[in-house]
């Protein structure tokens, strides 16, 4: 007779396996940090452990919840990326939002500030950072979402909050969502980050969705955050708009489809428009807007220059036709509550009619008022 059950010996035997095999626990809340697998971030704690440890920043990540990042204050949140050693990985938000990202920088000079401070030929998108409030000393390139970013690609992504930046001896490049673009694209973003940028010497390119363009594409972006830039260097040209501050001479430098709304306001040597502060007279503009009540800026773009940048009042700016006879899509990418709000992206949640961040019957007020009424 076979006795297929476990023996004294046997019984020994796995106890002691049990004690002595280590157990494998999962990096992050979860996956390998590949394009099929990637590491999964649901805490506070796996966003910081990403800036920790540079061997992970070209892998893949995924947010699989809302994160509040209150707990990390001054400097103690490890940005992601550097000019060393940038990210080059992919961070996919899956619709989820990043709280309260603080950083306040002291007087030492840190370049690259963001939630990603320097990425190359990396993908961001579907992600939504609320409540943000940077605020550095001598910081160089400061965003909320990325400092400085070379090629790959951002998409649906979004900031509200404030970013504040005092530069007492080094130039700077300060914007809502990004500080620097040096190629790359960016498409159905929007900053709604109210952004000030002080310069003592040398120069600083400012504005509500980005500091500087240098080389890229920014499509179907809109920015409702005021900017204001205060310098008093003397010799250098400092620029300030209400969406780019800065669009650099290179041919292949595109913003398209793109409007802006919030006040604009420069003291000292600065170039500055409701728009775009300073053209550097080979990119393109196509189909653009901006808000000539709300900015308090009579022109789009420093000096007059018009080149496709379309000054409007709010209730031209409420209204679809504005924005159709300029050739925007209306059907897969935007929206607007019609004489109720400015466009939005459809990406984003198209049931908050008066983009209040809530859906409740004053939206749904909208809708039946508009429910006969051709678009």
């Amino acid at each position: 007779m076979i006795n297929c059950g476990l023996n004294k010996k046997n019984i020994f035997t796995l106890l002691v396996l049990c004690l002595f095999i280590s157990p494998s626990f999962a990096k992050y809340s979860g996956g390998t940090g590949t394009s099929t697998d990637p590491y999964l971030i649901s805490t506070p704690q796996d966003m910081n452990a990403i800036g920790a440890d540079v061997n992970d920043w070209n892998k893949c990540f995924k947010l699989i919840s809302d994160i509040n990042m209150a707990c990390y204050t001054g400097t103690q949140y490890k940005i992601i990326g550097n000019r060393s050693q940038e990210f080059t990985g992919i961070f996919d938000g899956g619709w989820h939002v990043i709280r309260n990202f603080n950083y306040k920088g002291t007087t030492s000079f840190v370049r690259w500030i963001g939630l990603f401070g320097h990425t190359r030929n990396a993908t961001i998108k579907n992600l939504g950072m609320e409540n943000v409030d940077v605020n550095t000393v001598n910081g160089g390139w400061v965003g909320a979402l990325i400092g400085e970013q070379e090629y790959g690609i951002v998409s649906n992504c979004y900031c509200s909050g404030n970013i504040k930046n005092i530069a007492i001896d080094q130039g700077t490049s300060v914007g809502g969502l990004i500080g620097y673009q040096f190629y790359g694209s960016y498409s159905n973003c929007y900053s709604a980050c109210n952004v000030q940028s002080f310069i003592s010497k040398y120069l600083s390119n400012t504005g509500s969705f980005a500091g500087t363009q240098s080389y890229g594409t920014i499509r179907n972006c809109y920015s409702t955050g005021s900017v204001s830039l205060i310098s008093s260097s003397v010799g250098y040209h400092s620029s300030c708009g209400g969406f780019v501050g800065r669009q650099d001479n290179y041919s292949n430098c595109i913003i398209e489809s793109c409007y802006s709304t919030g006040w604009v306001y420069s003291e000292g040597d600065v170039y500055c428009g409701g728009f775009l502060g300073q053209y550097g007279g080979s990119g393109t503009l196509s189909s653009c807007f901006w808000n000539i009540e709300t900015s308090d800026r009579e022109f789009g773009i420093d000096f007059g220059f018009s080149n496709n940048v379309i000054g409007k009042t709010t209730a031209e700016m409420q209204t679809v036709a504005t924005f159709k006879n300029a050739g925007w899509d209306f059907v897969d990418t935007w929206d607007i509550g019609e004489n109720q709000t400015y466009p939005f992206l459809r990406k984003f949640n198209i049931s908050d009619l008066n983009r209040d961040k809530s859906v409740n019957m004053f939206d749904f007020a909208i809708f039946a008022e508009n429910w006969l009424v051709e678009m």
